[in-house]
């Protein structure tokens, strides 16, 4: 080693360029990788989503109940729910990615989400919508989109217009 001549300066550039290649390589592919405990659901189901004999919710549109006593926080744009359970009715042409520690299936075909739970939503015809949650039950409806109870949580929505979205 000692009586071989140091690289050329193209050789070094060239072995610098192979390096970073393959660091934003295997950096892409980490970014990209979706963990195990990730739920991705996008809906394309175009019938109507009759969530109970009370309540039809449009295609993909979202609405935010409570079965306790919640608590609305006003903040410029933004506004924050937070209660000890929540309830959201999600559309099945809403878009929503669930992040959670660890899922569960239970035998009634729901999900139980525990740990640190995330949830964002997105849908056409309000601002995107970031849940976070201690524990999370999401379970299918007939017609298509979720119900999904949330323990401990906290829902942020941006106003749009002024006009305060649910």
């Amino acid at each position: 080693m000692v009586k071989k001549a140091v690289p050329s300066h193209r050789r070094s550039t060239y072995g610098r360029v192979c390096v970073v290649v393959a660091s934003l390589g295997v950096g892409f592919s980490v970014w990209a990788v979706q963990p195990a405990t990730a739920i991705r659901a996008a809906f394309d189901e175009p019938s109507l989503n009759t969530q109970s004999a009370t309540s039809t919710l449009a295609k993909d549109s979202v609405r935010l109940m409570s079965t306790s006593g919640m608590t609305i926080d006003r903040d410029g744009d933004f506004t924050r729910v937070t209660g000890a359970e929540l309830q959201l009715l999600i559309g099945p042409e809403a878009q929503v990615q669930f992040h959670s520690d660890t899922v569960s299936q239970e035998s009634d075909g729901s999900r139980t989400l525990e740990g640190h739970v995330s949830i964002t939503l997105t849908s056409t015809d309000a601002p995107p919508m970031i849940a976070s949650a201690m524990k999370a039950v999401v379970t299918p409806e007939s017609g298509g989109g979720f119900k999904v109870r949330l323990e401990h949580a906290s829902v942020i929505g941006r106003h749009e217009n002024g006009r305060e979205q649910p």
